[in-house]
Order: C-alpha cells, then sequence, then structure tokens
C-alpha cells in the first residue's frame, strides 16, 4: 500500500516536472520568435549605434538587477520548494524577501543617480539610464523564485508572454525613426512594471499568501554567498558590454551586441532544462545522484550539436534575421557560437550541481575567478593583441573554457569522495 501511495506520489511530481518543461517550452519559443520580431526592426529602424547606447544601458542597470536579486532567485526558490506545503512559513519567506529586495531597490535607486550625474559620459544620456531602471523595478515586483519554488512554471509562461507581447505592439505603435530610441527603454520598463503588478496579484489570490511587515534576516544571510556569485556571474557577462562601450564606440558595439542578442537566445535553450530540473532535483537530491551521469551525457551532446549548428548557419541566420553581410557580426558570432558548448554545460549541469549539493563557497570561488579572468582578457585582447571588437566575444569564449575546466576537476574530487563515503 505505502509503495503504491509513493508511486503516485512519485507518478505526480514527474507530471509536474512535465508540465513545467513545457510551460517553459513555451516561454523559451517566445523567446525565440518575439526577439525575431523586434530586434531586427529595432536594428533597422535605430541603427547600431543608437541600439549600442540602448544595450549599454541595459547592461548598466543590469547590476541594480543583481543587486536587487540577491541571490534569492536560487535560495529563495531553495526554500520555497522546501516548505511548499506549509502556508505560514511561504507567508514568511514571500514577506521578508520582498521587503528586502524593496530596501535593495532603493539603495540602488541612489547609487544610480550618485553614478549617472557624476560622470559625463553617463550624464549625457541620463534619460536612457532612468527610462532603464524601471526594468529593475519591474523586476523586483516579479517573484519568479516564489513561482519556481512552488514548481508552478505556467504563471511565468504566462506573464513574461504578456510582458513580451505588450512590448512589441508598442515598438511597431511608437517607434517609427532614430529620434524614438528614448522610448525603447520606457515601453520595455513598463511591460515589466505591469507583468510585476499582476504577478504580485497571483501571489496573493491564486496561493492565498498573507503579507506581513516583518523581515526574518536569516533569508538574507543565506543569500549572501550566492549574492556574491550571481554578482560575479553578471560582472563577467555584462562587463563585457560596458568595457566594450568605453573602449570602442556605440556603433562597433552595435555590431557586437547584434551578435552577442543571438547567441544569448540560443544559449537560452540550455536555460528551459536547468529552470525545470533544478527545483525538482532539490528537492529530490537522491533521485539526481542516481541520474547525474545520463543528465551529463545528455547535456554534452546537446550543447556539441547546438554549437556545430550555429556555426554553420550563422551568415545566413544573420542575413536574414538583420540584412547584414558584414564580416565583422559573422566573426563575432562563430566565436560565440565555439562558445555556446562550453557554456551549455556550464548551465544545464555544473551550476544545477553545485546548487543542489549546496556547494555554494566553492561555485562562488570560481565564478568570481571567472569573472576576473573575464576583465583580464577583455584588456589583454584590446590593448597586448590588438583584437578590436572581437576581444569582447573572446573573452566569453576564454573564460567559459576555464570555467568548464575548474567544474570538472571539483566535479571528478568531490564524486570520487561521494562514492568513498558511501562505499
Amino acid at each position: 500500500m505505502g509503495r503504491k501511495i509513493l508511486n503516485i506520489e512519485l507518478s505526480a511530481d514527474k507530471r509536474r516536472l512535465l508540465e513545467n518543461f513545457f510551460s517553459l517550452l513555451v516561454l523559451q519559443g517566445a523567446n525565440y520568435i518575439l526577439p525575431l520580431i523586434t530586434l531586427p526592426y529595432l536594428v533597422r529602424v535605430l541603427g547600431p549605434e543608437k541600439f549600442g547606447l540602448i544595450a549599454f544601458a541595459q547592461a548598466f542597470i543590469q547590476y541594480f538587477n543583481i543587486l536587487t536579486d540577491y541571490g534569492f532567485s536560487l535560495s529563495a526558490t531553495r526554500e520555497v520548494s522546501i516548505h511548499r506545503d506549509n502556508k505560514e512559513k511561504l507567508s514568511e519567506i514571500f514577506s521578508s524577501v520582498m521587503i528586502i529586495k524593496f530596501a535593495l531597490l532603493i539603495l540602488s535607486f541612489m547609487i544610480m543617480t550618485i553614478i549617472v550625474f557624476s560622470f559625463e559620459k553617463f550624464k549625457k544620456d541620463w534619460l536612457v539610464y532612468y527610462l532603464t531602471f524601471g526594468v529593475t523595478i519591474g523586476q523586483v515586483l516579479f517573484p519568479v523564485w516564489f513561482f519556481q519554488g512552488m514548481e508552478r512554471m505556467k504563471y511565468i509562461t504566462i506573464i513574461e508572454f504578456s510582458i513580451r507581447i505588450f512590448f512589441i505592439v508598442l515598438i511597431f505603435c511608437f517607434i517609427h525613426n532614430v529620434s524614438d530610441f528614448w522610448k525603447v527603454p520606457l515601453l520595455r520598463s513598463l511591460g515589466y512594471i505591469l507583468g510585476g503588478l499582476l504577478s504580485i496579484w497571483i501571489v496573493f489570490k491564486e496561493f492565498k499568501i498573507n503579507f506581513a511587515f516583518k523581515i526574518n534576516i536569516d533569508y538574507f544571510k543565506r543569500s549572501n554567498i550566492l549574492f556574491f556569485s550571481q554578482a560575479s556571474t553578471t560582472l563577467f557577462n555584462e562587463i563585457v558590454t560596458l568595457l566594450g562601450g568605453f573602449f570602442f564606440n556605440y556603433m562597433l558595439l552595435g555590431y557586437y551586441k547584434i551578435a552577442e542578442n543571438l547567441f544569448v537566445a540560443i544559449r537560452n535553450l540550455f536555460g528551459i532544462c536547468f529552470r525545470t530540473m533544478y527545483p525538482y532535483f532539490s528537492k529530490n537530491i537522491n533521485e539526481f545522484e542516481k541520474s547525474k551521469k545520463k543528465v551529463f551525457i545528455s547535456v554534452l551532446f546537446l550543447s556539441f550539436f547546438v554549437s556545430i549548428i550555429s556555426i554553420i548557419s550563422s551568415r545566413k541566420v544573420i542575413f536574414i534575421l538583420f540584412n547584414f553581410n558584414n564580416d565583422i557580426i559573422i566573426k563575432i558570432f562563430i566565436t560565440l557560437a565555439i562558445a555556446l558548448f562550453f557554456s551549455g554545460n556550464n548551465i544545464m549541469f555544473f551550476t544545477m550541481w553545485f546548487l543542489i549539493l549546496r556547494l555554494d563557497k566553492i561555485f562562488f570561488k570560481i565564478v568570481t575567478v571567472g569573472g576576473i579572468l573575464n576583465i583580464i582578457l577583455i584588456l589583454s585582447f584590446t590593448f597586448i593583441f590588438k583584437f578590436g571588437i572581437l576581444s569582447l566575444s573572446s573573452s566569453i569564449l576564454g573564460t567559459e573554457m576555464f570555467l568548464t575546466f575548474m567544474y570538472i576537476v571539483v566535479f571528478l574530487k568531490k564524486s570520487k569522495v561521494y562514492q568513498i563515503t558511501n562505499g
């Protein structure tokens, strides 16, 4: 009888896992198809220079997204997943995390204001940065971590899909020439804020969460290491665009961002598997240990396949999407396509493995060194080897390779210890 109940329970878990996978698959499909509508249009209407400016502002604001998240996308997801059947505990988690995030939002706004009006490069385009900051407000409002922990990905899918549709409609309604460039961050921010407000309404209505103006500081402390890990990851990802904006003009940065946007769209494929499997395996660690070899091999082949296809089809895809037959863009994208192989393994398997086994400190150290290495590589390729704008994509490839190597070393070492201690 107990075995039968266990089977039904496991079956229900796996059905939820499958439902979450398809929900994220729909969302990822939207992430592919919808940018293919807006991105080429924006590149053609705004031109590479203004497109580069908007990308630079987004990279700058991304640091405040990470500060306001403070690692809760991982730590709070884990807490919600563990206590999902305890309404009182869920209310405590939700209230504490949201209060902390709003405090960090105020701090972020103050820091941004000081930076923008302290440097001429930022001051001359101050409106773009303030309008872009609306995305940070929207992301604070949108508790993705809560829906992930509850394994209710359909809500994330519905809200994020609605945000993208809203943004697309407004883009074609209001963006018609290069002078409309400032409206792009405004419209994107409006979409995120409305999506965030909708998500808060769903949390209270569907999950019956009782908000209390009380903070359990332990949730803040538990996110410290994960925050610094994510901050390092963002440093690794966004410093490329920031340094590109300082070392090169916005035209060349625009070329890079065209290739990088395509790279990110493809890399997001791997995010489906991570976002789907992470909450499930966090709750079922033993099952992860049993299936990790199969997961790793599957990830290895998928990453290789995606990388090869991206390299082969690079020139044709970029021409079809953006009407560019530019050798600089092609070379940048091919370099990034090679990095896809390493990035796929890093996102889908190694990050999940570290977090599930709570190896947060080791993960933080590796990612921090990777972020530092990324900056060193950009500076070296730019000034010593004079790679030009290719320095940016080359640094990403080099850093992804380093991260993969370090993850494998730690993985083999820890796996050997686990096998010895478990006989």
